[in-house]
């Protein structure tokens, strides 16, 4: 469906490079899904990747795609861990290359340390919120 928006939408802009995916093991991604057409709708360029996803995989897009943003969608608190693990790998690779991470879903919604501990660099409440902060950086 994504790439047919070229033809329906006149007057998309370029903005950022946006990689969307959910955490590791994570079997709800429709929200995921959704977020990366909601994104494209608004202009980005949005590379979607599923939570079968191997971490290198994760790293040659971020390479490839020359990914600004990187928008994790949790459901399940017992994947907190597993993000975790996988930005400290994605981070020990890129330094300070590393996409902004931006953390979403309902694993958070209830456990707000997980933010810190994951140690992300935004977690918007809401679409509008997540719009504002890919317009604002």
């Amino acid at each position: 469906m994504a790439e047919h928006y070229g033809f329906v939408i006149e007057h998309i802009k370029d903005k950022k490079n946006i990689l969307v995916t959910t955490s590791p093991n994570e079997l709800h991604e429709v929200g995921a899904r959704m977020l990366s057409d909601i994104l494209e709708l608004n202009g980005y360029n949005v590379t979607y990747l599923s939570s079968k996803t191997s971490i290198e995989s994760l790293c040659e897009t971020i390479s490839t795609d020359e990914i600004d943003f990187m928008l994790i969608s949790t459901t399940l608190v017992a994947n907190i861990d597993r993000t975790h693990k996988m930005l400290k790998q994605i981070r020990d690779k890129y330094k300070n290359n590393t996409p902004k991470i931006i953390l979403g879903g309902q694993a958070y919604e209830h456990n707000p340390s997980a933010f810190e501990y994951i140690e992300a660099d935004y977690y918007p409440k809401s679409t509008k919120e997540l719009l504002d902060i890919l317009d604002g950086v």
